[in-house]
């Protein structure tokens, strides 16, 4: 099958920019971070720009999919979680070698407001009935301060669900 563009990087930002050049039926364009085969082919490769501010990301369009279809038991769910994978930061100031995590996030961390993550969570749990929270951040309790208010806040909200960290707590930061 053939590629037309690939997005390096973070894709929210050269991902739009992509989709309005297209809809205006321009084929010559440049976006930092989209790569097609005459940029790949004459080394122009370059990376998307990082999204400082995380609550300009909209909440993800979840009216767009069939969330039923995440809720569907599967052969490797034996629990019958009901479970919705989410990120709550981007970036990682470690330099591991197994790890990708900065060459897509880069190395400074960045997150969303509170009130974004509660909105986001309310959204999976209370509308769309998720009962495991799957948390998928590298780095989920690395700014202590950050990561103490946030949990209050969802201990305020007396979500009856779970919080599953498959990245684990902490490191030493």
């Amino acid at each position: 099958s053939r590629i037309d563009f690939v997005v390096r990087g973070e894709a929210e930002l050269s991902f739009s920019a992509l989709i309005s050049e297209i809809k205006k039926g321009n084929e010559n364009f440049e976006i930092s971070g989209i790569i097609d085969r005459t940029r790949l082919e004459n080394d122009a490769v370059d990376t998307s720009p990082l999204v400082q501010d995380l609550d300009e990301i909209p909440i993800p369009a979840y009216d767009l999919l069939d969330m039923d279809a995440y809720k569907n038991e599967q052969e490797s769910n034996p629990n019958n979680v009901i479970g919705a994978s989410i990120m709550l930061s981007r970036g990682c100031p470690f330099k591991c070698t197994f790890c990708a995590t900065n060459t897509v996030h880069g190395y400074s961390m960045r997150y969303p407001s509170n009130d974004k993550v509660i909105n986001q969570l309310n959204y999976l749990i209370r509308e769309n009935g998720f009962d495991t929270i799957i948390i998928e951040d590298d780095l989920f309790a690395a700014h202590r301060k950050r990561f103490l208010s946030l949990a209050q806040e969802i201990i305020e909200q007396e979500y009856s669900v779970k919080f599953f960290l498959p990245q684990g707590l902490s490191v030493g930061v």
